[in-house]
Order: C-alpha cells, then structure tokens, then sequence
C-alpha cells in the first residue's frame, strides 16, 4: 500500500479492505479478529450511521451472536 493510500486510511477518509486490514495488523501485533471487527463496524457505522433502523439491526445483530440485555426500539 502506498503512502497517500495509509494516510486517507489514518486519517479516516478510507477504510482498509480486508486483506489490508489484516496485513496491518500484523505489522502493528495487534489481535487480527478485532482489528477486522473494527474495520466491519466502521464500514457499518460509514454506510448506516445516519439509517433510523441502524441501532435497531445492531440489536438483531447482537441478539444472533448471542448477546442478551440489549433493549431495541
């Protein structure tokens, strides 16, 4: 990856795509799952942020992975 390309990336004007997310994971140690995890949420969060139904399919989301508690609208 380029410089121009990393900085956008930093600078949150791009996100990575999988494989970059994984290669900078790696060069930085940090755990690759939630890197990727965080990579998903921003893509998310970029693409949905401003949908009303966003916190509600985040609840759907949580209730599949099994995360109990979470009150939807």
């Amino acid at each position: 990856m380029d410089l121009a390309h990393l900085h956008k990336i930093e600078q949150g004007q791009r996100l990575p795509t999988e494989e970059q997310t994984s290669r900078l994971a790696g060069f930085f140690k940090l755990d690759e799952t939630e890197t990727q995890a965080r990579r998903i949420a921003d893509k998310f969060r970029q693409e949905f942020g401003d949908n009303p139904a966003a916190a509600d399919a985040i609840g759907i989301l949580a209730e599949e992975a099994g995360v109990y508690g979470l009150k939807r609208k």
